[in-house]
């Protein structure tokens, strides 16, 4: 169902989770810490895909770490 939504220069929560290699809880995660403000929109939070982008350029090795 988050999918279905498609707002130019936006991205959901699952979209951004998508796009930083991360889970949507830890986009969550990011918006509590106040590192990310996303808008709410037909009942969803939406993301500048700016914003993710920059996020993701200051972290460039997020959702690429993982436990051998």
């Amino acid at each position: 169902m988050d999918s279905d939504l498609r707002v130019a220069g936006w991205l959901t929560t699952r979209q951004a989770a998508e796009e930083l290699g991360v889970s949507p809880a830890y986009v969550y995660r990011l918006v509590h810490l106040q590192l990310l403000f996303p808008r709410r929109f037909a009942g969803r939070r939406l993301y500048r895909v700016e914003d993710i982008r920059q996020y993701q350029a200051t972290h460039p090795r997020l959702g690429r770490l993982r436990v051998s």
